[in-house]
């Protein structure tokens, strides 16, 4: 199926729309103090995969005891590239949570990762519409248009690209690659029926009943796909407070073992 104006249309909508809506606000009973001595909210980037994740951990953060003074956890979830360049661009964001530990690697090189934790490992998978036809990978390039997040700056797109060249498919593709702001907008491409093909995580395929599963990639097509917790330089002691809150919670490892990720000895053994 080719994409055609309107198609193409449809799909920056709703690239607007995800970074309309990213910004979810939540409830956290704590006393948020900035780096400035100031109350603020304090601020949780997270990769779009793990966006879910990050909701069910509020209730691993709020105390039992509701203090007087309430501050606000803000989670803002978007690609891991887009983030990490907001963070050394000097964004008030105090925790990330990363899908790619090269982005990791680059915060550190500039000195603005105070902690970090390895702490979880997903797959990738090829999706088509429901009802879709098999798919082999060990077949040549089946016709139709894919939806990958732009390898430039969202993990899930580099893995995927790392994955189709080892397969021989990533050169013979070019004009026939949507890429998209994030793995959630190139879920939702297939979902919509405006791409025949898509490469995601497979936790967010799991999830989704709008697709089929058609090939579970092999992970030594790709890097191996890690989530990285950490603490931005200089962040406040109730953001370290969170970190470590989360680094020791059952809940928070079962929470993410429900959704489908691996969590690694790293987190299990804290």
């Amino acid at each position: 199926m080719r994409l055609g104006l309107r198609g193409i249309k449809t799909a920056w909508t709703l690239v607007a729309i995800v970074m309309f809506t990213a910004l979810v606000l939540v409830s956290l009973a704590a006393n948020g103090v900035s780096k400035s001595g100031r109350s603020h909210p304090l601020q949780f980037f997270v990769a779009s995969s793990t966006a879910d994740l990050a909701l069910d951990w509020i209730s691993v953060l709020r105390p039992p005891v509701v203090s007087e003074q309430k501050s606000m956890l803000t989670i803002t979830p978007g690609s891991t590239g887009t983030l990490a360049r907001q963070v050394a661009a000097g964004a008030d964001v105090e925790l990330f949570l990363s899908a790619d530990t090269r982005w990791v690697q680059w915060l550190t090189e500039r000195s603005l990762v105070a902690e970090a934790t390895p702490i979880m490992a997903n797959n990738l998978a090829i999706v088509g519409p429901l009802g879709s036809e098999s798919l082999s990978i060990d077949s040549s390039l089946p016709e139709g248009r894919w939806a990958v997040g732009d390898p430039y700056h969202v993990p899930a797109g580099r893995y995927a690209q790392q994955a189709l060249e080892k397969l021989g498919w990533w050169a013979e593709m070019q004009d026939r690659i949507i890429p998209t702001a994030d793995v959630r907008a190139a879920l939702a491409l297939v979902e919509m029926g405006e791409a025949d093909w898509g490469i995601v995580y497979t936790t967010d395929a799991v999830k989704s009943s709008k697709v089929d599963i058609l090939a579970v990639l092999p992970p030594n097509l790709h890097d191996e796909i890690i989530y990285t917790l950490l603490i931005v330089n200089d962040s406040s002691s109730e953001a370290f407070e969170v970190y470590h809150r989360l680094l020791g919670s059952n809940q928070a490892r079962e929470s993410a073992q429900e959704r489908g990720f691996q969590v690694l000895p790293t987190w299990m053994n804290r």
